[in-house]
C-alpha cells in the first residue's frame, strides 16, 4: 500500500514523519539530531584491516566503529566478480563505499562499493543493469519509461520508487538526471580528496525518504511552516499545508496512539484471535493465537474454519506490523495448523501478496521442518522498539523518553514548567540532548526547568505546571 499523506512533526531534538494510507499508519520514519545515522551515506574511506578467515576488510569511515566490507560488496562498479576481497582492496587503501546498513549492536556499519542514489523516484544502482519496476506502475507507464533506459551508462541500472507510480516521465527523467550528475561530483570529489575518511555524501533526511515512497500527488500536513515549504519546494506536485492545531498533529491522526501500541508484543485480530511479537537479537517469532475466538462468533464452525480464518486476518495483521515495526532479518512464524497441502500453499500465497507492497524487500521462504513459515526481510535502520524501547519492552529508551517529555512540556503553558525525570532521563537532557532542551526552553520563553528523581524508575517522567 502506498501512502496518500505525510505528516511532518518538528520538535526539539528530533523530526518525526508519519506515512498514512486511507488515514491508516503505515509507517513513521525518525530523524534525530543527536543520532548518528550513516544507512545511505557516501564515504572516502580508509582500509585498515583485512580479514581472510571472513573474506572481507574493515574501513575506517570516520566512526567509532569501522564499516564492514565483504568480498562480494567489494567489488567495483563493472568489475568481475571476485573470490577473495584481496582482489579489490588492500590495507590501507583509499576506497570509495556506501553505508548499506546501520551499525548495530556493537558492529560498525554494513558497506558497498556499489552505490545505489535515490531520488525521489528513482535509484541509480551503479554497477547494475537495466530497469526495475516498481508494482505501482502500470504496464503502459512501465512502456513509457523503457525510454529512459537511453538515458543509463553501460555499468548503471536503474529502480523506480513507490512515488514513480503515476508520475510523469519529465519528473523522472529530471530526477535521473540529478542522479547522474550526483554521480559525476561523487567520483570527482573521491579523486581530488587527499585525505580519508572523509564524508562525501550525506543520507536523505527522513522527509526525503518519506517522499519516495508516497504517491506523487500526496498530501503533506506539517506542524512547522517552515517545514512545509521545503516539503513543497523539494517535491513539486505534492500539496503541503501547516497543520492549525490546537490538538498536536500525530495526536490527531492516530500516529501517537500507534506508537504506542507498538512497544506491545500482542496485536489484536478482528474476529477475536491475536499474533505475538517477541524480538530476540537472532530473530524476530511471531506467534498466532486463536485467543478469545474460541469461545466467540467463530467458536460454532469447526477447527478448521476456525484455523483458516484466524490465519488470513493474520496474513493481514503480519504485513502491516512488520513495516510499521520496521522487524526485519530472519522472521518465523508459528500460523495455526492447517491441514492439507493445498491450504499451505496457499497461506503462503496470501502472506507473498499480503507482503508485496512492502517497499522493503522480502522473501517468503517457505515452511520450516517444523511446520512454521520462515521469511526474511531487508534491515533499513532499527526496529522501533528498539528505537523507542529497551529490549523485551521493560523500559523507554532514555533518548525516546527524553524527546517525549520535551514535546509533552512544549503543549503545557505555565510560568514554570518542570520535568521531573529518572536519572538517566535527566542526564539525556542535560547531555546529548543539551541542545534539544534549550531549543524547547527557548520556546517556552525560558519556562522549563529539569528536576532528577531517583524514586522515578529508569525511563520515566512527569511533566508539571507550575508557578513562578
Amino acid at each position: 500500500m502506498r501512502a496518500d499523506t505525510i505528516l511532518i512533526n518538528t520538535g526539539p531534538g528530533e523530526t518525526r514523519v508519519a506515512l498514512l494510507a486511507k488515514d491508516k499508519v503505515l509507517q513513521v520514519l525518525f530523524e534525530r539530531d543527536a543520532g548518528e545515522t550513516v544507512e545511505g551515506a557516501v564515504f572516502a574511506g580508509r582500509v585498515t584491516a583485512i580479514n581472510r578467515d571472513l573474506n572481507s576488510a574493515f574501513v575506517d569511515i570516520g566512526g567509532a566503529e569501522p564499516g564492514f566490507l565483504a568480498a562480494g560488496d567489494a567489488r567495483r562498479s563493472g568489475g568481475d566478480r571476485i573470490k577473495s576481497v584481496t582482489e579489490a582492496v588492500g590495507e590501507g587503501d583509499k576506497v570509495l563505499v556506501q553505508a548499506d546498513r546501520e551499525a548495530m549492536d556493537g558492529k560498525g556499519p554494513r558497506l558497498t562499493c556499489r552505490l545505489a542514489l535515490t531520488g525521489r523516484f528513482v535509484t541509480l544502482q551503479l554497477g547494475g543493469e537495466g530497469l526495475k519496476f516498481s508494482r505501482f506502475l502500470a504496464p503502459a507507464q512501465r512502456k513509457e519509461m523503457e525510454a529512459l533506459e537511453e538515458m543509463l551508462p553501460g555499468d548503471c541500472g536503474l529502480a523506480f520508487t513507490p512515488a514513480a507510480g503515476g508520475a510523469e516521465i519529465a519528473q523522472v527523467a529530471a530526477d535521473l538526471e540529478r542522479l547522474l550528475a550526483l554521480r559525476d561530483e561523487i567520483d570527482a570529489a573521491f579523486r581530488e580528496t587527499g585525505k580519508a575518511p572523509e564524508p562525501l555524501l550525506a543520507p536523505a533526511d527522513a522527509v526525503e525518504r518519506a517522499l519516495a515512497l508516497a504517491s506523487p500527488r500526496c498530501r503533506v500536513i506539517a506542524d512547522d511552516p517552515e517545514a512545509a515549504r521545503i516539503a513543497a519546494a523539494v517535491a513539486p506536485g505534492v500539496t503541503a499545508e501547516t497543520w492549525p492545531g490546537p490538538v498536536p498533529l500525530f495526536e490527531h491522526f492516530g500516529v501517537e496512539e500507534a506508537l504506542e501500541a507498538v512497544l506491545s508484543p500482542t496485536v489484536a485480530l478482528p474476529s477475536g484471535g491475536r499474533i505475538i511479537i517477541s524480538e530476540t537479537p537472532a530473530l524476530t517469532a511471531i506467534d498466532v493465537d486463536t485467543g478469545a475466538a474460541k469461545g466467540g462468533p467463530l467458536g460454532s464452525g469447526s477447527p478448521q474454519r476456525l484455523a483458516a480464518r484466524t490465519n488470513r486476518e493474520a496474513v493481514t495483521a503480519i504485513a502491516r506490523e512488520l513495516r510499521l515495526r520496521n522487524l526485519a532479518g530472519q522472521i518465523v512464524i508459528d500460523f495455526l495448523t492447517m491441514k492439507g497441502k493445498k491450504e499451505r500453499q496457499d497461506l503462503l500465497t496470501q502472506l507473498r501478496d499480503a507482503l508485496s507492497g512492502d517497499p522493503v524487500e522480502c522473501h517468503v521462504l517457505g515452511h520450516t521442518g517444523l511446520g512454521l513459515v520462515e521469511l526474511t526481510r531487508r534491515r533499513r535502520g532499527p526496529s522501533l522498539t528498539r528505537l523507542l524501547g529497551r529490549p523485551q519492552g521493560l523500559a523507554p529508551d532514555p533518548v525516546a523518553a527524553a524527546l517525549a517529555a520535551l514535546r509533552r512540556a512544549l503543549a503545557v503553558r505555565g510560568a514554570v514548567i518542570r520535568i521531573v525525570a529518572a536519572p538517566d532521563v535527566a542526564e539525556t537532557l542535560a547531555g546529548p540532548l543539551k541542545d534539544a532542551f534549550a531549543d524547547a526552553d527557548a520556546r517556552t520563553g525560558g519556562a522549563l526547568r529539569l528536576e532528577r528523581d531517583a524514586a522515578l524508575a529508569p525511563g520515566r517522567f512527569e511533566v508539571r505546571e507550575g508557578k513562578a
